[in-house]
């Protein structure tokens, strides 16, 4: 069987169908709502991240991310206090229920109409050189991902996607320690599509160096141990 074929008959079954994206953007359109609610009179902006900005999210994949852009005058201790008050102020007013989950500093895990949402605390700083918190990167990165990413690519991210759960290397976890979803994202707009990736994955070698937008200098290259790709 042709791999073009194969490939096909993949995206049948990870693509969302359109009951699915209806159910998904009426979901958004409540949770946006009720953050809104929430965030304006406390003075704080929010916005949606994950794989459903950029349309690269799978079949089964009933999630997705709201950041809250704190001020960068905010204390450390105003964002994670204050940051899952207004988290499970906004999960509550959905109906849904919460636990507190912790990645560099604590936030919200809702379930709230059907969907997993994690409500995240951040700084809404200028420019990702100035991040006070490790998650302030995210807001940049879905933006330049939303903006390099071409649309006929989505369904290619998909596709490395299902190709990495399949063999148990899809996820940054500790459990997992593989590739995210950002960084699926990223290799097939460095790519171009997901068939040319295989072909030039198969080339690499350990601690493979990839500088998309060239903002590496070559020199410090060999500074960065540790990291296979």
């Amino acid at each position: 069987m042709a791999i073009e074929s194969v490939l096909r008959q993949a995206l049948k079954r990870i693509i969302p169908s359109e009951q699915e994206r209806k159910s998904m953007e009426v979901a958004i359109a409540k949770v946006i709502q009720a953050a809104d609610s929430v965030l304006r009179p406390a003075g704080i902006n929010h916005t949606l991240a994950g794989s459903y900005t950029r349309d690269t999210w799978m079949k089964d994949k009933k999630e997705f991310d709201l950041f809250m852009l704190f001020p960068e005058t905010a204390s450390r201790e105003t964002l994670e206090k204050k940051g899952l008050e207004l988290g499970q102020k906004i999960v509550r007013r959905l109906g849904g229920s919460y636990k507190v989950a912790y990645a560099e500093h604590p936030y919200s895990r809702g379930k709230a109409l059907g969907y997993d949402i994690d409500i995240v605390p951040c700084y809404n700083v200028r420019s990702p050189l100035n991040i006070k918190s490790a998650v302030d990167r995210t807001p940049f990165h879905n933006r330049w991902v939303s903006l390099n990413l071409k649309p006929e690519q989505s369904n290619e991210v998909r596709l490395l996607k299902q190709l990495l759960r399949a063999n148990g290397l899809y996820g940054s976890d500790a459990k997992v320690e593989g590739f995210s979803g950002y960084l699926s994202e990223l290799l097939v707009i460095h790519a171009g599509s997901f068939q040319n990736l295989l072909k030039l994955a198969s080339k690499w070698e350990p601690r493979h160096l990839i500088d998309i937008a060239s903002h590496m200098d070559e020199k410090a290259a060999p500074t960065h141990k540790g990291q296979p790709l």
